[in-house]
């Protein structure tokens, strides 16, 4: 069993969980989608359906093992990394970044705490062209 799983909040475990997980953690694939982790899946697990690739990924991002990254009428896409951070999307290519920056929305955390609100998450994305779409234009 992975690590992970075993002192999260997901209620069952299984090798295929495991399997997705490492998947994930491996970065094989960057932020991929439930679609692309459900094609790489299949190599190793050739009856693997779809549905259990989406119940795996929202199960373990409702347990706090992994992150969705959502956004208006596009798919989902899945991160290993649950340190808040930022995202770019490529509007053209749809491709997400991770945008790193130190501290965040800092100043507006502690604002907002200080008058006693709780953050539970904070959720932002850059859109634009990543350099490689940029280049094409």
């Amino acid at each position: 069993m992975h690590p992970i799983l075993k002192n999260s909040k997901v209620k069952r475990r299984s090798a295929k969980r495991d399997a997705i997980l490492r998947l994930l953690q491996s970065g094989a694939l960057d932020h991929p989608t439930a679609d692309e982790v459900y094609r790489r899946m299949r190599r190793y697990y050739p009856s693997i359906s779809l549905g259990t690739v989406y119940r795996n990924l929202n199960e373990m991002s409702e347990g706090g093992v992994i992150a969705k990254i959502s956004s208006p009428a596009e798919p989902d896409h899945f991160d290993q990394t649950l340190i808040p951070h930022l995202h770019f999307k490529c509007s053209r290519c749809k491709k997400v970044f991770d945008v790193n920056s130190s501290r965040p929305l800092s100043g507006t955390s502690a604002s907002l705490q200080n008058k006693g609100f709780v953050i539970e998450n904070i959720s932002i994305s850059i859109s634009g062209l990543c350099p490689t779409c940029a280049s094409k234009k």
